[in-house]
This record gives structure tokens, C-alpha cells and sequence, in this order.
């Protein structure tokens, strides 16, 4: 069902058998980890059909050790993907992208690497299926796996993604969401460290510590200025 759309929930009040008004509109939360699934059938509850399920997914990490080239950790062993040293690297899911300087872009899809560009990015960001590659004053540009498309002429100073979202800091004039087809000012205020994890971006403003944005609304988590920020989601 689309977002912005009404069908498929019940239109009845359960309790006076009216219309319902307003009508629910189905949205996108972000509810943490506290649900996958949930469900209120009470045939399924009477005749215990319900159990809950744990999810632990694998996770990853990738490492370059410099003359000792990239390693990849899954949780329980250590394996070279290549004996080579980056000069920066940028992660998401199974899929990482090396930055090999004059060598350009590469991509190791969990089993072999591909070339992507012959560019040499000035920074990277990456999340699902897409890249973000920042080339000085080449601009700002985003991979979907099969095409470069141009973001923004400009130079980003530093970049976060998640999800199809980009925020990047241009320099002094705030912190800048990119949708995928149009840069929204989101704060006035550059974010010194910035970090993103599904519809969530937390930026660091220095002595004014570090803020959370839903989309919507900003609220502080503290006035502790970090030294450095990271999010999974």
C-alpha cells in the first residue's frame, strides 16, 4: 500500500460502528527496534498462534591495515579481500567501496570487486544501493549501482546518508538534506560531525552539543560537544 493512502485499514469505529474520521493514513515511523511484526487478530491470540521472533543479523566490518592491505571481520573470522591500501572506504550492507587513489572506485560486492569510476573522490558515503561521492570542485555525485547522476555542483565539506537521504555541510550556511531530486536547508547551523541512521540524522554544533533530527522536529541530547559520532540502525 503507498504511503498517503487510506486503503486497507478499517474505516468502521469499532466502538460505535460510525465512520471513523479522521481516516488513518498509512505513514512511514520509525518505532526503534521495539517491532517487526505485531499483530492484533484475536482468533491468533486465543488460540496461541503468536511467538515472537528474535532477529540477530551478521554484521560486518571492514578494516584496512595499511601495508597489510583490507580485512573483513564477520563475526567470527578474519579474511583479506585485498592486499591493497585505500585512501578511504565506505560501507553498507555486504557492500564496500574503496577509494584507491589514482586506481579510482571499487566496489567488493562480498565475493568479488568491480570497477566503478576512474575518479578519485575527495570523500564517500554510502547507504542501501546507493553511493555518494564527493569530487572537489567536480561537485557532489550520487551511484546508484548503474548510473553517476550530478547532485549538486558544490563541494560538501562533509556527508551522511541514510536510507535514499543525503545530508551534507557546504560550508557555513547549515546542513543540507538531499532527497534524491531536491536539497532542503534543514538547519541553518553546520554540523561539525555529523551521523544518520534511517529517517534519523544527528549532528554535533559544537559547544551547543549534539542535536536529533526526525524529519520534522530537532530536540537536544546533550550539550557534550563529541569527538566523534556513529549510527546503525
Amino acid at each position: 500500500m503507498p504511503l498517503g493512502s487510506t486503503l486497507g485499514f478499517s474505516q468502521i469505529d469499532p466502538e460505535t460502528g460510525a465512520d471513523l474520521i479522521p481516516l488513518r493514513t498509512n505513514v512511514m515511523a520509525n518505532f526503534g527496534h521495539e517491532y517487526v511484526w505485531h499483530c492484533h487478530i484475536l482468533s491468533h491470540e486465543e488460540n496461541d498462534m503468536m511467538r515472537p521472533v528474535v532477529l540477530n543479523a551478521d554484521s560486518l566490518l571492514y578494516t584496512d591495515f595499511g601495508t597489510g592491505g583490507v580485512w573483513k571481520w564477520d563475526g567470527l573470522t578474519w579474511s583479506q579481500i585485498t592486499p591493497n591500501n585505500p585512501e578511504g572506504m565506505a560501507a553498507s550492507g555486504s557492500t564496500l567501496y574503496g577509494d584507491f587513489g589514482t586506481g579510482g572506485i571499487w566496489k567488493w560486492d562480498g565475493a568479488a570487486w568491480s570497477f566503478v569510476t576512474a575518479s578519485n573522490p575527495e570523500g564517500m558515503a554510502a547507504s542501501g544501493t546507493m553511493l555518494y561521492g564527493d569530487f572537489g570542485t567536480g561537485g557532489l555525485w550520487a551511484w546508484d549501482g548503474t548510473t553517476w547522476t550530478q547532485a549538486t555542483p558544490n563541494n560538501a565539506v562533509r556527508m551522511a546518508a541514510a536510507g535514499r537521504l543525503l545530508y551534507a555541510v557546504f560550508g557555513a550556511d547549515g546542513v543540507w538534506k538531499w532527497d534524491g531530486t531536491t536539497w532542503t536547508n534543514i538547519n541553518p547551523n553546520s554540523a561539525e560531525i555529523m551521523a544518520a541512521a534511517g529517517l534519523i540524522f544527528y549532528g554535533d554544533f559544537g559547544t551547543a552539543g549534539i542535536w536529533r533530527y526526525d524529519g520534522t522536529n530537532w530536540s537536544q541530547l546533550t550539550t557534550t560537544d563529541p569527538a566523534m559520532m556513529a549510527s546503525a540502525f
